[in-house]
């Protein structure tokens, strides 16, 4: 019988709270060599635990492979050495009573290892580049808004992440270069959340003209 394993670590834009914050890493999406579509899978079991040094960082361990939901997993087994780019890694965020907002970053590292007993294939990678990301289902576009001003910004982004990283880094360097001498302590420790909540901004789907 094959042990099926996937490890890895998610950075959050905040302190990671097992008693707030309850996600779930969900379906990973990979693109092979030789194959034109992209494959997905996911797991039917999965552990999680905060980094002991950084609780930002939640590292999570994930076993047997789901073949009834995502047949197409069953190529992982004999290409796992063929993966060329990895397209989407989603992740629920749980929305329960008292559960509080956290948003993923991006994907530091990954492991996937089958072991059948006879050998051992494995794919380990410490990520540069940023695994596209989603969070609680579905694709959209989002945009910047400015709460002072009333209007919807140009800029559009194709998911929340990229919006919050993108946009957020963009607004904590100009916080702190306009912040008095005597506050740049404090503004510098900023949270890409508290950064738009400081400069009058908030995230919104870009079909949704509300106020958020």
């Amino acid at each position: 019988m094959t042990k099926d394993l996937m490890t890895g670590t998610i950075k959050f834009d905040r302190p990671f709270d097992m008693k707030k914050h309850k996600v779930r890493p969900y379906i990973l999406c990979v693109k092979l060599k030789g194959m034109k579509e992209a494959i997905s899978f996911d797991f039917e079991e999965y552990e999680t635990e905060i980094d002991k040094d950084n609780e930002n960082l939640l590292h999570f361990s994930m076993s047997v492979l789901d073949f009834c939901n995502y047949p197409e997993s069953k190529y992982l087994l004999t290409h796992l050495d063929n993966i060329e780019s990895f397209q989407k890694f989603f992740i629920l965020i749980e929305d329960e009573d008292g559960m509080e907002e956290i948003v993923p970053l991006n994907i530091e590292s990954l492991c996937i290892s089958f072991n059948d007993n006879k050998n051992v294939r494995a794919f380990s990678k410490n990520f540069v580049e940023l695994i596209p990301l989603d969070f609680n289902g579905g694709l959209h576009t989002y945009g910047i808004y400015d709460l002072q001003q009333g209007f919807l910004r140009e800029e559009e982004y194709a998911s929340y992440q990229s919006a919050l990283v993108n946009f957020g880094e963009s607004l904590l360097e100009r916080i702190v270069e306009e912040e008095d001498e005597e506050y740049k302590d404090s503004t510098a420790t900023l949270t890409l959340h508290e950064a738009f909540s400081t400069a009058g901004y908030s995230i919104v789907e870009k079909f949704d003209d509300r106020k958020i």
